[in-house]
């Protein structure tokens, strides 16, 4: 799931300006620029925009594509990953959605709580894995 977009923008001290957008103003530090004159040509790595949630609490019988049309009314799904039993085929009970920040928070704020087959779902940002001690002693 990765993708970039290119686009001409303009300097203005050290921001990006946006030809089509002069008031929202990007930061120089952190892309990867190619300066032509006062053009730049910038590729920006979109995955950078994209956030993860954690669903819990599906049904045994939810499906990939369930899941992608439950969240699918707050914005453009990018990616569905659904733990499955091996010898069942049925969901395990947990999911984890990929969608950009805007859209993830307002899928967050719709279905965590909400009743789906039955069940009342848990809808989070996933957190990052911490180094704790693990493991037995």
């Amino acid at each position: 799931m990765t993708g970039s977009v290119s686009n001409h923008l303009k300097i203005q001290g050290r921001r990006i300006v946006s030809p089509e957008r002069s008031r929202r103003d990007i930061p120089l530090s952190g892309f990867g620029a190619a300066v032509v004159g006062t053009v730049v040509r910038t590729t920006i790595n979109l995955e950078a925009f994209m956030k993860t949630m954690f669903v819990g609490n599906l049904a045994p019988e939810t499906r990939e594509d369930d899941v992608r049309e439950l969240f699918s009314q707050f914005g453009t799904v990018r990616g569905v990953k659904i733990s499955m039993d091996v010898f069942s085929g049925n969901c395990r009970g947990f999911a984890l959605v990929d969608m950009e920040g805007h859209e993830t928070r307002a899928a967050i704020a719709g279905l965590n709580g909400t009743q789906y087959k039955g069940k009342a779902l848990k809808v989070t940002e996933e957190q990052p894995k911490t180094k704790g001690r693990g493991g037995r002693r």
